[in-house]
């Protein structure tokens, strides 16, 4: 087993001992799916303090997501998100700043056309 995936595999392992109501708060908070996908919710988090959340790591977003972050005036990482739709690619469309979006697989024309209409450095590797 590769180090980094083991020590991260351990650091997940719920603590021993602890009551059965306290392993059900670990677990909620220790939600590993959490960042794999960016609701509005984690948008406006972000809107407000960009520096305590890292969207970097999320596969996906909602369409009220991208709009959300379609106003923020810094840079936004979305390296690991895999899709995109036609929806939330013409909402971030509109996002001024550095846009990263590295981990896309495949867009559809309708994507492209809207993307292309970004003003600022725009980055989309590996399709």
């Amino acid at each position: 087993m590769d180090h980094r995936v083991k020590r991260r595999f351990l650091a997940l392992t719920p603590p021993y001992g602890l009551p059965f109501s306290l392993l059900l708060s670990w677990s909620a908070i220790c939600d590993c799916d959490a960042m794999s996908i960016i609701d509005e919710k984690l948008a406006k988090k972000f809107l407000d303090d960009p520096d305590d959340v890292d969207l970097s790591e999320a596969t996906n977003i909602t369409d009220g997501a991208a709009e959300s972050l379609s106003k923020h005036e810094g840079g936004l990482y979305l390296n690991d998100l895999t899709d995109l739709s036609d929806a939330a690619a013409e909402s971030l469309s509109k996002h001024e700043g550095r846009l990263i979006l590295s981990g896309l697989t495949e867009l559809s024309d309708a994507a492209v056309e809207s993307l292309s209409k970004h003003r600022g450095s725009l980055e989309i590797w590996g399709l």
